[in-house]
């Protein structure tokens, strides 16, 4: 015989399920909050209930823990939304994301090496109308001469041509991008900016003071115009009395003891920190602006090598005063760097350097000191072709250049006999140049289709590519919606993709998040590569290993 239950014990008991404001057709890439009301026997509205979603379809469409609707792929699927044992099931369409074009701005660029570039990519759909929201993928079809981060901002790397791709929703659009070997320099406002008192600051002391100009660095809207890395802006001109600027030198001063030597001013770096209008520092490609503040120490100087001075700037009468108290005072330059002159060289060679301002000298060993900067080496020997090549040197870096003297063919003597001359050989023409970003941007969309289907917990699809060590856990974790719940799984970085005829290699890392039957929040990074082949039907993902 049953127990007697109160009549509230039965009320409290869900026995409807529905989804309010349901849309039975959505575009691809939709994200929304799906607003689910569960009733009980009397008709009143049961708050705080946990909702199951299973979806017949997870790699087209899927709900999160969360309850947010995820759009992945085009196609038909049905989600159900379960609470005890009253469900709902409801059908769901999922069209094409409406992609027209893709618009890549600038073309034809050109970035020293060493130097970055911020490239924009504008998206726009049938009516062309802009598409801000969509995630784009970029790569570089040659990542020893240019390489580009997701956010679109491309640094050279060595002397030469490539194409920087950017694809999202079927579509791609690439433009051209030269590197040159020298980089360019400094602009004139820098030695304007020193003349006047403001003192450049650089970039090994500006990354430990990062924190105090983040905040300002930061804004909510695209920047339009942007400033290219190494360049300087002056600061609006202030007349601060003499009384203030001692102060200011003070603060400074106890700033710098603060954090053990974290940053130090050098009068007159050729090294300065990129600002906007405003003043503010621009921080570098590679931090993102929402990243937590961050303090980082400089390379260790020498015991016996000078003291540090704050430089404190000024204008006016004030900038006079400080150069009158600095005066005959100098600055300790950067610490030099070493060029290494590496592998065998024929009798009589000679290898000359010219710095950035034509200046040549000859080396006599196997190794130089130079200054921080941008230099050609030249190798030269009788009977040999010559070789030159740009090399960046830094502070206190070991750098190693082996030239590569090739002999010079020995003439062919005509046949005085002979009434014909002989025709020269002609040069053999270049191997054609194959393009893979097509063929990149296909297997890049596997990543995200496994990623998608990761996130929906779709174990068919996911585990068998999992490494062997990992199968066993997903295997029990992902079906388990009862004690692993709030999981989740994003992309936090991939490398260009390579294309080896019907072969890719892929490089991803992702953090999956869930949290287990105590209420704990865990956040799991998993770091792959894995391999891709060509079929038939288009490309497939064979299997992933840890890395």
């Amino acid at each position: 015989m049953l127990p007697h239950l109160p009549p509230e014990a039965l009320a409290a008991q869900a026995v409807s399920v529905s989804v309010a404001g349901w849309r039975d057709v959505v575009a691809e890439g939709t994200g929304e909050r799906i607003n689910v009301v569960v009733t009980d026997a009397a008709g009143n509205a049961l708050a705080g209930r946990r909702i199951t979603w299973t979806s017949t379809a997870a790699v087209i469409a899927g709900v999160t823990a969360e309850g947010e609707l995820r759009a992945f792929s085009p196609g038909q699927a049905r989600l159900t939304a379960a609470c005890g044992s009253a469900a709902a099931t409801l059908p769901l369409t999922v069209e094409a994301d409406p992609v027209a074009g893709i618009t890549v701005r600038p073309n034809g660029a050109a970035v020293a090496a060493g130097s970055e570039l911020q490239l924009d990519a504008f998206v726009s759909d049938l009516d062309g109308t802009r598409l801000d929201d969509r995630v784009l993928l970029w790569s570089s079809s040659d990542p020893n001469i240019a390489r580009v981060v997701p956010t679109g901002r491309v640094r050279g790397i060595a002397a030469g041509e490539a194409a920087i791709v950017a694809s999202t929703g079927g579509k791609t659009a690439a433009v051209k991008l030269t590197v040159t070997g020298i980089a360019p320099p400094a602009p004139s406002g820098a030695s304007r900016a020193t003349r006047a008192g403001v003192t450049p600051v650089s970039t090994r002391a500006s990354t430990g003071m990062r924190a105090s100009t983040r905040a300002s660095a930061r804004t909510p809207a695209r920047t339009a115009t942007r400033v290219a890395a190494g360049s300087s802006a002056q600061p609006p001109e202030t007349k601060p009395s003499r009384r203030r600027a001692v102060i200011i030198a003070a603060t400074a001063l106890i700033a710098l003891a603060s954090v053990g030597g974290a940053a130090v001013l050098w009068n007159g770096s050729p090294s300065t920190v990129p600002t906007d209008s405003s003043g503010a520092s621009i921080l570098p490609a590679d931090e993102p602006a929402d990243a937590p503040a961050t303090m980082q120490q400089p390379d260790p100087v020498p015991d016996d090598a000078a003291e540090p001075q704050a430089v404190v700037a000024g204008t006016g009468s004030d900038a006079a005063a400080s150069d009158a108290a600095q005066a005959g005072a100098q600055a300790e330059p950067p610490r030099a760097g070493t060029v290494g002159i590496a592998g065998d060289l024929p009798a009589g060679a000679v290898i000359t350097i010219r710095d950035s301002n034509g200046r040549a000298r000859t080396v006599t060993g196997r190794s130089v000191s130079l200054t921080p900067g941008t230099y050609i080496l030249e190798a030269r020997a009788a009977g040999y072709e010559s070789h030159e090549q740009a090399i960046i040197v830094g502070p206190g870096t070991l750098e190693t250049w082996t030239p590569r003297l090739r002999p010079v063919a020995a003439p062919v003597t005509p046949d005085p006999v002979a009434t014909q001359p002989e025709r020269e050989p002609q040069p053999e023409p270049p191997p054609p140049v194959i393009d893979t970003s097509a063929d990149e941007a296909a297997v890049t969309a596997l990543v995200r289709d496994f990623v998608a289907a990761f996130n929906a917990r779709t174990s068919e699809v996911v585990v068998p590519l999992l490494p062997s060590r990992r199968r066993a856990a997903y295997s029990a974790m992902l079906p388990d919606t009862r004690n692993v719940s709030a999981f989740s799984v994003r992309l936090t970085d991939m490398q260009p993709v390579a294309v080896r005829g019907d072969v890719a290699e892929v490089d991803f890392d992702i953090v999956v998040s869930f949290r287990n039957n105590l209420n704990q929040d865990n956040s799991v990074p998993h770091r792959f590569t894995g391999r891709a082949e060509r079929t038939a039907n288009g490309w497939r993902l064979i299997s992933l290993q840890d890395r």
